[in-house]
């Protein structure tokens, strides 16, 4: 609403002087309008097309801020309308989203079963993957952006697979979950413990440069990535808990950094697999190894020493192999750690049994 407006068009202004942020209006032109501005002070402003024309909006900061998460449907301008600005209309406020979601207006026919998202973690990003060209009208919008975390945003455009791409780049890892409503995308960017209830972080020994033991043309990097990143990524697909996963290439990742990595995303656990060699091949069977510096029981109850009894249980019977038990070593993954952790050796690729 206008206050002290000029419209050579001769169009009704209604005006709140309580909250004038514009002292002068000018409309120029017919099939192509032009409007100039004079501000009262200083202003932010965004624009999105309504039936029959389009709307700018005039506010200052917390205004911008409130009127992404909060939206008012109003039926159409009624003639009773007095100078104040009340009209004989249907107000009905609509709580969008909170106040700590990345908003921005979406293209219509756009909801929240459309769209889908890649979590790239270990880059410190995730995308979220809309069918069709949007890049236009994306590029256009002004997006609120309450995450101090947020570094980077953009919109890029993938021909091949008629895709339009939001990345969302942050300063460390981030959970995320996204909706849409009444036109307009949600995302909350939070640290993983306040969006997932749990976590637990996988390992796939060794990778890269480091392939660890092997038996002919088979690397342990491989069989360590094979269960982990194949099969165990399948296995949770559908399931409540959240994995991460120290490496997703072949790649060799400090024994450090694999450490620490399970702080980093507030996991509950942390299980690094790696395959046993010897020097006889008539040793076999499955060893599970813990730290006695990392022994202590969460909140849950939940040890180094347990999950290790668990896991080689579990294994032993799952795979028929023999069931060693647990032991004992400094390994910095387990000895690190500030989670319960536990190093798996799920057999011997020397022994045959093991092996095949």
């Amino acid at each position: 609403m206008f206050l002290n407006c000029h419209n050579p068009f001769g169009s009704k202004f209604y005006y709140d002087t309580e909250n004038a942020f514009i002292n002068y209006c000018c409309v120029l032109g017919v099939d192509s309008v032009r409007i100039l501005l004079f501000k009262t002070k200083e202003v932010q402003f965004y624009s999105y097309n309504a039936p029959n024309g389009c709307v700018i909006h005039f506010t200052d900061a917390d205004g911008l801020y409130e009127d992404y998460l909060t939206f008012v449907s109003v039926s159409e301008e009624s003639d009773s309308m007095d100078l104040a600005g009340s009209a004989d209309t249907e107000t009905v406020p609509e709580a969008v989203f909170s106040r700590d979601y990345f908003v921005i207006p979406l293209p219509e026919g756009i909801d929240t079963t459309a769209i889908t998202d890649t979590d790239d973690y270990l880059n410190l990003r995730f995308t979220l993957q809309i069918p069709g060209n949007h890049l236009a009208f994306l590029s256009e919008q002004d997006a609120y952006q309450p995450s101090s975390v947020l570094t980077n945003y953009k919109v890029n455009y993938k021909h091949s697979e008629d895709v339009t791409i939001l990345t969302f780049q942050t300063s460390r890892i981030q959970a995320y979950n996204y909706c849409v409503k009444d036109g307009f995308l949600g995302v909350k960017i939070a640290n993983p413990k306040e969006l997932y209830d749990k976590i637990i972080v996988l390992d796939a020994g060794h990778g890269g440069i480091d392939p660890g033991t092997s038996r002919g043309s088979v690397m342990e990097k491989t069989v360590n990535f094979n269960v982990i990143n194949r099969y165990a990524e399948e296995y949770f697909k559908d399931s409540e808990i959240k994995v991460y996963y120290t490496r997703t290439t072949d790649t060799k990742i400090s024994l450090d950094n694999r450490a620490a990595f399970a702080s980093k995303v507030g996991a509950d656990l942390f299980i690094s697999f790696h395959v046993n060699a010897h020097s006889s091949s008539s040793v076999g069977g499955t060893y599970v190894y813990y730290s006695t510096a990392n022994n202590g029981k969460t909140a849950t109850g939940l040890s180094s020493s347990l999950l290790a009894t668990e896991i080689g249980t579990r294994l032993s019977n799952a795979w028929g192999t023999r069931n060693r038990g647990n032991a004992t070593a400094k390994f910095v993954v387990v000895h690190n750690n500030t989670v319960p952790a536990v190093l798996v050796e799920c057999g011997f690729i020397t022994n045959d049994k093991d092996f095949a």
